[in-house]
């Protein structure tokens, strides 16, 4: 029985890794790297929790699984909620048709399948609502015997050094959580930590001296430094009690420069009316910017406080998470943005109070497609690599799911555009947040073991790839509706995975794009 292990360090980057790997403090990466073979791992785009890890667990695109990220507009309506994810056809699910036992740990944004779905323990990762977490008594009471903590910590401003502490502590109980079970018999055991992810999130510009906002604190450099190295004496376990590891990330990071609110941005250009005045927006808004203008070191404590009462006010009393929505004057409003770097046209019929007319759609995203590219941030850095239609990113993309233009931000992480309440009242289109860190397109990607190729740097790998590779390792043919490829480049030409016959399956197009059907499609939907 051959076991694979799949640890996923959310948000990972080799940029982060390397120094340390070369000073000596993560032995096991560097042995690991000298003895397996590594590369980046190109992540979906957006480069988000979600739709990446749907995408790796099934192998199928974002456009098929109808996620373009964490949220979605809903049907007829301005109104956003929080996507709904199908797991239909996850790799525990063709483990449990071939009887193969797998243990799923705490991935981000997965919910307990059915009993006759999988084979073996799941735990449910980060972000959803938890309710019944475990599909196992046992697991159950080792958790609770643990103290392993399932949501995710929130950062508090002046309380830098605590967080870091009970990420450590949090990391801690759940590596033990899954090295309690690594003797049990199973032949995947897949566990993710996702506080990786919210430490380059909120600390950044305390690892990159090139940041333009790098702030030298010794002592939480020092503390990510103990966490990595836990992560990496955590691995060394690991490796030894599987036949293959893999380790991965859904998306890499790199700086963040500024956010930006695309609403405001469409305001300013004409595309997009507010309300004339909100008095109590306008208050909320104002009191906020006073905190941020008072919070001096003397009186830093409570003004901490009354922000993050304000902040946590913010996200618990949006009826959708995007109260911005209600103060636009949708009979004047030709585009408005919901998603991260997508920009929607309210169109007529598909939008309550859509104005725009299925003739004038294409001329209008040109339009807007010009305006966008000039953007240029405060230092007169060109902000909009690319300003795409969507059919030209994604192969048959719901209309009500994805945006009608993707925004691709210079280097991905530089900017990232708000959409809340607060973004759209702001008094510029640029402004700097607690984050200091984003997103990237390129996760880290390594696979240590039997048959697997020394000291080897792979390339042209998708994270889409990881699914059909376990299973062919597994000797399970891989349906015929994903889009991944089997990493046939790992494996040392004497390997038995080398040689092993690929069970036949054809990978569907990841992109077979005929632009005028996205627009025969909004006009066969009624948007007339």
């Amino acid at each position: 029985m051959t076991k694979i292990v799949v640890i996923g360090l959310d948000g990972c980057s080799w940029s982060l890794l390397n120094p340390w790997i070369q000073s000596g403090d993560l032995p096991n990466f560097n042995f690991f790297m000298k003895k397996g073979t590594f590369g980046k791992f190109k992540s979906t785009y957006p480069p988000f929790t979600v739709p990446a890890w749907p995408c790796i667990l099934t192998s199928k695109n974002p456009e098929t699984l109808n996620i373009y990220s964490f949220t979605r507009r809903d049907k007829h309506s301005y109104g956003v909620s929080t996507v709904k994810v199908s797991y239909d056809g996850a790799i525990w699910e063709i483990l449990k048709k071939a009887n193969r036992r797998c243990y799923i740990i705490n991935i981000p944004f997965t919910v307990l399948p059915k009993e006759n779905e999988i084979n073996g323990i799941f735990v449910i990762g980060p972000i959803m609502k938890i309710g019944k977490y475990t599909n196992d008594e046992r697991i159950k009471n080792l958790i609770e015997d643990i103290g392993y903590q399932l949501d995710v910590p929130l950062l508090e401003r002046g309380r830098e050094i605590l967080y870091l502490k009970n990420i450590i502590n949090r990391s801690k109980k759940q590596f033990l959580l899954v090295e309690k079970l690594l003797d049990d018999k199973w032949e995947l055991l897949f566990y993710v930590n996702f506080l990786t992810d919210q430490i380059s999130h909120n600390f950044w510009k305390f690892l990159d001296k090139n940041h333009p906002d790098f702030i030298k604190d010794d002592r939480i450099v020092i503390l990510i430094r103990k966490f990595y190295k836990i992560v990496d004496e955590f691995l060394g376990k690991v490796a030894k009690k599987s036949d293959i590891l893999f380790i991965i990330s859904d998306h890499g990071f790199g700086p963040l420069y500024y956010d930006l609110s695309l609403n405001y941005w469409l305001a300013l250009k004409g595309f997009l009316k507010f309300k004339k005045y909100n008095l109590v927006a306008q208050v909320k808004y104002r009191l906020i910017k006073l905190i941020n203008f008072l919070r001096t070191p003397l009186i830093k404590p409570i003004f901490n406080k009354l922000t993050n009462f304000l902040q946590k006010y913010k996200s618990e009393n949006s009826k959708y998470r995007l109260p911005i929505l209600k103060y636009i004057n949708w009979g004047e409003t030709h585009a408005y943005s919901i998603h991260y770097g997508g920009i929607n046209i309210n169109l007529k019929g598909r939008e309550p109070e859509g104005i725009v007319e299925i003739t004038d759609y294409d001329k209008l995203r040109s339009k807007i497609i010009n305006l966008v590219l000039k953007l240029k941030d405060p230092e007169g850095r060109s902000v909009v690599e690319a300003a795409i239609k969507v059919e030209k990113l994604y192969n048959n993309p719901s209309p009500e799911i994805f945006p009608d233009i993707v925004l691709k931000f210079k280097n991905i992480s530089n900017y990232v555009n708000r959409m809340d309440l607060f973004s759209g009242l702001k008094d510029s289109l640029f402004f700097k947040t607690d984050k200091s860190g984003s997103h990237d397109v390129q996760g880290i990607f390594l696979a240590y073991g039997n048959g697997i190729k020394n000291a080897y740097e792979i390339i042209n790998v998708e994270l889409f790839d990881l699914f059909p590779t376990i299973l062919h390792i597994l000797s399970i043919p891989s349906p015929n509706d994903i889009v991944g490829k089997i990493l046939q480049d790992i494996f040392k030409e004497d390997s038995v995975y080398k040689n092993l016959p690929i069970k036949e399956f054809t990978p569907k197009p990841k992109a077979e794009h005929v632009i005028d059907d996205h627009v025969k499609k909004l006009r066969r939907k009624h948007y007339i």
